[in-house]
Order: structure tokens, then sequence, then C-alpha cells
């Protein structure tokens, strides 16, 4: 990709696909993908370094959805120098979403959860510093739709731990 729409210049690739169903599951949705970040270069110690994962994500109906997603970032094993790190941080995540509707007004709830593990690994002393992190977040919300209008009240709670580290995240 060359500076195209939010895709940047890089080397990887992208897979999407949608499974539509007849019974029990609406769609699912499947997402893969792998991109070089940075090339490596052992004059300065930096190893080449990948961003993988991929995105299941399942649509029940228009009232409930289920989505899972596991994102890493590592250095590539050879392209390392004995004397500094390998880094390594893999996300993987969990996110719902359910809507009722009773009369005009429909009720929404969402969470999200999801763990990171990130290491640091000295390859010469044989070290390694890992860390181990969590976030979570949830809300409820009320929209009143009349023909002309729609007024809602959503409210929400989220905790990210202070050790938490997403290479993937937008926010």
């Amino acid at each position: 990709n060359f500076n195209f729409g939010n895709k940047w210049r890089v080397q990887g690739l992208d897979a999407k696909t949608t499974l539509k169903f007849a019974k029990f599951i609406d769609k699912l949705k499947l997402n893969a993908f792998g991109t070089r970040v940075r090339q490596g270069n052992f004059a300065t110690n930096e190893p080449d370094r990948l961003l993988y994962g991929g995105r299941v994500h399942v649509i029940q109906s228009k009232y409930f959805e289920i989505a899972g997603n596991l994102t890493g970032l590592s250095d590539v094993a050879g392209t390392v120098r004995d004397s500094v790190f390998q880094y390594d941080n893999l996300v993987a995540t969990t996110d719902l979403k359910g809507n009722y509707e009773i009369g005009k007004f429909e009720i929404k709830a969402f969470a999200e959860l999801g763990s990171s593990n990130y290491s640091f690994k000295n390859i010469k002393k044989k070290k390694e510093f890992k860390y181990d992190d969590y976030f979570y977040d949830g809300g409820l919300g009320v929209v009143y739709k009349p023909s002309t209008f729609t007024v809602g009240v959503e409210g929400s709670y989220r905790e990210v731990g202070a050790l938490f580290s997403s290479p993937g995240a937008q926010t």
C-alpha cells in the first residue's frame, strides 16, 4: 500500500472473508493480517519486527454479536544481536454487543475485555522480563426512538491495567 486512504506504505498482507448462514448465525467475518513494521539493521541493533493477527466476528442476529481478536508484535528470531533484547507482545481481546427493542425503546449493552503479555528477552544472558495485564470496558444504554427524533442515555465503565500494552490499538 502506498498512502491510500488510512493505509501506509508497508510490506504485508491482509485477508478478509464473510460467510453467510441460513440458520443460527447470520454472518461470520474472518480477517487475518501480517506486516513488517520495521526492517532490521544489524549495525544499529534493530531487529526485523512483525505485526500480525486476526479477528473472528460472529453476528448471530441484529440482537447479538461476539468477536475475538489476537494481535502480536514480535522481533524476528535470528535478527536480534546477542547483546540486545528480543521483544514480543501478544494481545487477546473479546467484545460483545447486544440490543433489544421494546416498543419505542432500544436497550443496548456492550463489553470488551482483553489481556496483554509482553516480554523482553536478553539472548546473550538468557534473561527474560515478562509483563501481563488486562483491560475491560462495558456499558449499558437506553434509546427512545419516536418517529421524528432519537434520544438516548448511555453509561460505561473502563479500567486499564498499568502494564497493559497493545501495539495495534488506535485509542
